[in-house]
């Protein structure tokens, strides 16, 4: 097979893999990062794919454990709390409109996920740890089959009270 034919070929393998790849979170660096509370990211893209969708329900629910995580320091009992903008940025047609309460929240350690919500909620919570806290979050997405394909974005913003 000529050099420039077998490019060619590889290219369209290629391309035909990453559509068959599952949901993820993708990490990207925060850039906000703080001494008090560092994360992993703080911005989310969940690609959400046609073959995702449950024809029966007509949902996609794409789990994503340890999607973000994160330490800091605290003297006393504190708490974590997040919010995101109102809603999704895009998906490969075009702003998607999806409303950020779509996208669930919970600490690995929780058994409940808790929708985001343009306004600070509650995720993690601790008593006087004396020093560094260690924590994961996982995310929860439910698309419809209205809802775009393709990425998902959003910014959460996080808090370190005490």
């Amino acid at each position: 097979m000529r050099p420039a034919l077998r490019q060619v070929w590889f290219g369209f393998a290629a391309g035909l893999l990453l559509l068959g790849v599952a949901a993820d979170a993708q990490i990207r660096p925060n850039s906000r990062a703080s001494k008090e509370l560092r994360l992993s990211t703080s911005q989310v893209t969940i690609f959400v794919s046609p073959a995702d969708f449950d024809l029966a329900t007509g949902e996609a629910v794409i789990n994503v454990p340890h999607a973000i995580r994160g330490d800091g320091w605290a003297d006393n009992p504190w708490v974590i709390r997040v919010h995101s903008n109102g809603s999704f940025s895009s998906g490969w047609s075009g702003p998607s409109g999806k409303p950020c309460g779509d996208l669930s929240i919970r600490a690995s350690d929780n058994f409940y996920f808790r929708p985001l919500a343009p306004v600070d909620r509650p995720v993690k919570w601790g008593g006087d740890t004396h020093g560094r806290i260690e924590f994961y979050f996982d995310l929860k997405l439910t698309a419809r089959m209205t809802d775009n394909v393709g990425e998902h974005n959003l910014t959460l913003y996080f808090d370190l009270q005490r």
